[in-house]
């Protein structure tokens, strides 16, 4: 059972204790705060439930929050075939994002050096290749397939989790070839059909497997939300994250996922959930590596006065806090999705 752990590691440090000031008091009130609690009754969200098994990093974004947020699109934008097929689908599915409730999400897959690397450009087929877009929780599912249907030639069939899901030609160019698939749960995936093929060869997440455990701890409602799975790129990466903050990676993290709920304005913060699934020595370094960041941000100036929250248990961390812009901004730059504002959201979100 995970022990939840509630500190105000911001009076640590008007106290002057510093950090270790602050881990002293966790340590020393662990026997007094600690209280018992079972996993949320709340499954975590459905694109993560069925991420491909390859994707390295993914990005999760309500309908609403993406098309009123032009400047989030920037995120995708790195990738003009996938935002090129992405927006013509959008225009001709006619959604509106004041009511709509769906998500966007992106999954890369073999782009370590893209990630790593300022200013690398992937070859376009390389890209496309491993890259992967879904939209699922539309509020009509079935008008939106009719819409694809409308205004897409078909083109065969793919069969996905056991079913044959219907082809569609959004885009060719040269050696790309992007195709829309639905599969059957109200779900579109939209990707070169190399990586649509992927997809079609993977399994989705078991209900025990660590991305479903890391997403069962972070708001599913939330309008933007991604993970990591840093094993396979993070030694690269830390190479080229700058200060200190590649020293103090954790080792032994599978996955890495995370939610944001921005405030309505800008004084209200933004609610930042993120959960870690890893080896028991992994979570033990990122315990304390979850502390210093929390201590980190409340020492900066205008830092909110929501006092964060850690859970813990053998295999697997949390951290609930509320940041600033600023704080929030810095924090995505440093898990890989640079280039995301968090300006309080317009009406249609």
């Amino acid at each position: 059972m995970p022990s939840r752990l509630r500190m105000n590691l911001a009076a640590a440090f008007l106290r002057g204790g510093g950090f270790l000031g602050a881990a002293a008091l966790l340590a020393a009130c662990g026997g007094l705060a600690a209280i018992t609690s079972c996993d949320r009754s709340v499954p975590g969200p459905e694109w993560m439930k069925g991420a491909p098994s390859q994707a390295r990093i993914a990005v999760s974004t309500r309908v609403g929050w993406f098309l009123d947020h032009k400047e989030f699109q920037t995120l995708i934008g790195q990738f003009p075939m996938a935002d090129q097929a992405l927006d013509l689908f959008l225009k001709k599915a006619r959604i509106n994002p004041a009511t709509e409730t769906g998500r966007i999400t992106l999954y890369a897959a073999d782009l370590e050096k893209t990630l790593t690397t300022p200013g690398h450009r992937p070859d376009p087929a390389e890209a496309a290749a491993s890259l992967l877009l879904q939209l699922d929780g539309f509020q009509d599912p079935n008008a939106l397939q009719v819409a694809l249907a409308e205004a897409f030639p078909p083109e065969g069939s793919m069969r996905i989790d056991g079913r044959d899901c219907p082809l569609f030609v959004i885009l060719d160019l040269n050696q790309i070839h992007f195709r829309a698939a639905t599969d059957g749960r109200g779900r579109i995936w939209i990707g070169d059909l190399k990586a649509l093929q992927r997809r079609a060869n993977d399994q989705a997440p078991g209900p025990r497997s660590p991305i479903t455990r890391a997403g069962s701890w972070i708001d599913p409602a939330a309008p933007v939300q991604g993970f990591l799975a840093p094993e396979a790129w993070l030694d690269k990466a830390a190479k080229q994250i700058p200060g200190d903050w590649s020293k103090e990676i954790p080792k032994g993290i599978t996955v890495l996922a995370w939610s944001v709920a921005p405030g309505k304005e800008a004084k209200d913060g933004h609610k930042l959930e993120l959960a870690l699934v890893g080896t028991p020595e992994g979570i033990s370094q990122a315990t304390p590596w979850l502390q210093r960041l929390v201590a980190l941000t409340n020492a900066l100036p205008n830092a909110p006065s929501v006092a964060p929250e850690l859970i813990q248990e053998r295999e697997r961390v949390a951290l609930r806090c509320t940041l600033t812009t600023g704080q929030i901004e810095s924090l995505m730059g440093r898990l890989g999705v640079p280039g995301m504002k968090f300006k309080p959201p317009g009406p249609s979100t």
